[in-house]
């Protein structure tokens, strides 16, 4: 598999919380070229053996900015808190996956144009609503705790430029599997440990 198939491959997955798509991806593909284990929930580690007692770490984090369910309504509309930093300018109109019993897609409220006095200004991301249009039956399939990440796939902009999910650190991690498949059957001076580690968002 190319570079850019592993990074867009890890970057259509989803690793936050309880959500281990991208890890269990990661973990398949580094575990070709070295000894793998998993950490955590979502933290993978792969080593490669040196001829001396040193190591040499390299590490990329697995896991990406996502959101917690807080609250769901009635009228199935979702109230979250940001796992990870928001830029909550950008989140109307933003389509979302929500990580209920199923997966749901659902959309952050926005006021239009010609409906707002003023431009709208969010001081917190509780304010801007999600909504599921599933009504009451949102609760049914949705539980406060529940993981939401932000919909979208990664893409071509031109033949050496691409823009997608997560990029940060999905990049990281996809060069992390390149360096190992490189370096798997070669003589090595020292160690070398793969840390595709979770956390960093938080």
């Amino acid at each position: 598999m190319k570079i850019k198939e592993t990074l867009f491959s890890l970057s259509n997955k989803q690793a936050a919380g309880s959500i281990t798509e991208a890890s269990d991806l990661a973990f398949e593909l580094l575990s070709k070229y070295c000894k793998t284990e998993r950490q955590n929930n979502l933290s993978v580690i792969g080593f490669l053996e040196g001829e001396s007692d040193y190591t040499l770490m390299l590490d990329a984090h697995i896991d990406q900015i996502s959101m917690v369910v807080t609250d769901i309504d009635d009228k199935g509309f979702l109230t979250v808190s940001n796992a990870g930093g928001i830029d909550i300018r950008s989140l109307p109109s933003r389509r979302v996956t929500v990580h209920g019993k199923e997966k749901i897609t659902a959309v952050f409220c926005s006021t239009p144009p010609h409906l707002a006095n003023k431009e709208e200004e969010y001081e917190n991301i509780a304010q801007i609503k999600i909504d599921t249009l599933l009504g009451e039956k949102a609760k049914e399939i949705i539980s406060v705790g529940d993981f939401v990440t932000f919909s979208g796939s990664a893409f071509e902009l031109s033949e050496n430029l691409v823009c997608g999910p997560s990029f940060d650190d999905r990049a990281g991690v996809a060069c992390l599997i390149e360096i190992a498949k490189r370096l798997k059957d070669k003589k090595l001076p020292v160690n070398v440990a793969f840390v595709l580690s979770d956390g960093e968002e938080l």
